[in-house]
Parts: C-alpha cells; sequence; structure tokens
C-alpha cells in the first residue's frame, strides 16, 4: 500500500505546479526533493523480505561476514561487494545487513539526485515515469542499484568529468557488478563521437553474442552426449524486466520525431541501441 501511496503523492508532484503556480517555489524546492529520496531511502534501508533477491543477498551477506578478509578478496572478481558486506558487519553484526540496503540505496538514489537536477525541470517526473523500475531495483536488486547510481552520476557530469575520472567510476561499477562493462562507451560519449561511441558498443554486442552462443552451445552438446536434457534456469521476474524494457522502447520509437536533438537525445539513442542488444542476447 505505502508504494501505491508514494506513487499517488509523486503524481501530485507533477501535476500540482502546473495547475497552481503559487507552490512551485515549495514544490521544486531542493530540500523536498531530498526529502522525497529519503523516504525512498528508509524503504530501501529497512525492508525486510522484500525482494526476488533477498534471501540471496542475506545468506552472501552471511557468508561475507564470517569470512576473512584474506578468504574474501582472491576470489571474487567483484570485490567491492562482498567487502562492502564484510565492513558493514564488522560495524554492526544485527545491522549489517540493513547498513548494506542503506549504502546500496544512498549510491543508487545519489546519482539519480544529480542527474534529475541535470537533466529534467520537474525531478519527480522521471520518478514518476520509471516509479515501477525504480522501486523494484532499488528494494530488490542491490548490485545493480550500486552500478546504476554511479552510471546516472557520471551521465549527469558527461561533459565535466575527464575520460580518466569516467574510467575509474566505471571501474568501482564494475566492482559491484561485472556487467557494468558494457557501459564503458559513456567514456567517449559526446554528439561529436556519436559515431565512435555507437560503433563501439556494436562492436562490445556482437562479441557477446558470440561469447553468450557459445555457452549455449557448449551447454547443450555437454548435455546430450551426457544423456540428458540440459536445464537452463531462469527466473519468471526477467520476463517482468523486459517488459518494462519493451514499453519504454515503443515509447521512444513512437516519440522519436519529437525529440530536440540535443545531447539528452543521444543519450536516450545510445541506452536505446543498448537496450536492443540486450533483449536480442536475452534470447540465447
Amino acid at each position: 500500500t505505502i508504494y501505491y501511496i508514494l506513487l499517488l503523492f509523486t503524481f501530485l508532484l507533477c501535476v500540482i505546479p502546473y495547475s497552481n503556480n503559487k507552490y512551485n517555489s515549495l514544490l521544486f524546492s531542493n530540500y523536498l526533493f531530498k526529502l522525497y529520496l529519503f523516504i525512498i531511502l528508509i524503504l530501501i534501508g529497512f525492508r525486510y523480505r522484500v525482494g526476488g533477491d533477498w534471501i540471496t543477498y542475506h545468506n552472501l551477506y552471511i557468508h561475507y561476514s564470517q569470512s576473512s578478509i584474506e578468504q574474501i578478496i582472491p576470489f571474487q572478481k567483484e570485490w567491492l561487494f562482498p567487502i562492502s558486506n564484510w565492513l558493514f558487519s564488522k560495524i554492526n553484526s544485527f545491522l549489517g545487513y540493513y547498513l548494506v540496503n542503506l549504502f546500496s540505496g544512498f549510491i543508487f538514489l545519489y546519482g539519480i539526485y544529480f542527474f534529475c537536477k541535470k537533466y529534467f525541470s520537474n525531478p519527480y517526473l522521471f520518478f514518476l515515469i520509471y516509479f515501477f523500475p525504480i522501486i523494484y531495483i532499488g528494494l530488490g536488486n542491490t548490485r545493480q542499484s550500486l552500478v546504476l547510481g554511479i552510471i546516472f552520476l557520471i551521465l549527469a557530469n558527461l561533459k565535466n568529468y575527464s575520460s580518466i575520472k569516467k574510467i575509474i567510476y566505471l571501474g568501482f561499477a564494475c566492482a559491484f557488478h561485472s556487467t557494468a562493462i558494457i557501459t564503458f562507451p559513456l567514456i567517449f560519449f559526446s554528439k561529436t563521437k556519436l559515431k565512435i561511441t555507437l560503433s563501439f558498443l556494436f562492436l562490445i554486442f556482437i562479441v557477446l553474442l558470440i561469447l553468450r552462443i557459445d555457452l549455449v552451445l557448449i551447454d547443450i552438446i555437454y548435455g546430450y552426449l551426457h544423456f540428458f536434457k540440459p536445464q537452463f534456469n531462469s527466473s519468471s521476474g526477467i520476463y517482468f524486466k523486459n517488459f518494462l524494457t519493451f514499453i519504454s522502447l515503443i515509447l521512444f520509437i513512437v516519440f522519436f520525431k519529437n525529440f530536440k536533438k540535443n545531447e539528452l537525445f543521444y543519450l536516450f539513442l545510445f541506452f536505446f541501441i543498448m537496450a536492443i542488444s540486450l533483449l536480442i542476447l536475452g534470447f540465447f
């Protein structure tokens, strides 16, 4: 129920400024927006048994909290996430898991805050459009939310951050979740270097497609050679994620001609191509 109340509140924050100008100074206040984000942060940080990956991340937290730092680092390519779990468990073993969720929620919303301030005159409009994906990711996908927070921060500072700074930030993102590597073309992103960026993105897509097909073929061959039918594990949540992505892609195509050809347009074009690529890869 609380999520629908928050959605209604978000809707009102988008509608009221256009119906009554005397509330504009209050509704567009930075303090109110920060309070709004703080409420979402509390929902993310102190959730209990909410989200499809709750048990998985809780079990990982228990595992990392009972391990030594020497046992964690050498065997983890995504080393920042286990280290953060380990550190928060040492601060407080009982509240450590909630501190992990608060930390991931803070990074997630911190990036979104600067992204909204950069590209939206009414920041609540972003939350109204992407309300369910934000809640779904924030309350369910801990590592992915950390990565997205960093990416949103980069997107808000495409012109301000140097290539070296972008590489460092994306390096941290990959240390939380290796899939962040697909966003490395953002390092070269600009309107003038759009062809280079899209060419690099296309190259990554081809490499991932080849690797993905090889893995599936190996699984099938191995399965039949051992006289059993190969089993493919999939989460039912993937259908909901793909549905949201598909709707966003349709809307982008429908309103393609209405976009002003500015930096934000090319940014959406970049992610449009990326989303199409990932949807295609998802079928293999």
